[in-house]
């Protein structure tokens, strides 16, 4: 890793240029600073889609027509009771 140590005509855009390529170090008065450039994080809902999911949901929902909800609720609540977990 790439080392620049800082002095009063060190230009930051000189050291941010550096950082593009590879993480820098930046060392001052005997204090070390690591410097990297961030990617943008992605959108999440870039292509998200209202109508497929409410579909999607509306699909989901049809696959449990039929079933007595009360009693499936209470039968995960007695399976998760039920459940063993390693604890610390």
């Amino acid at each position: 890793m790439k080392t620049i140590r800082v002095g009063p005509g060190t230009k930051l855009i000189d050291v941010l240029a550096s950082a593009t390529v590879a993480p820098v170090l930046l060392e001052q008065n005997g204090h070390v600073y690591q410097v990297f450039q961030v990617t943008s994080p992605q959108d999440p809902f870039k292509d998200y889609d209202p109508g497929a999911a409410k579909a999607a949901l509306k699909r989901a929902a049809a696959a449990l027509a039929g079933v007595d909800a009360e009693a499936l609720k209470a039968r995960l609540l007695h399976e998760r009771e039920q459940a063993h977990r390693p604890y610390p």
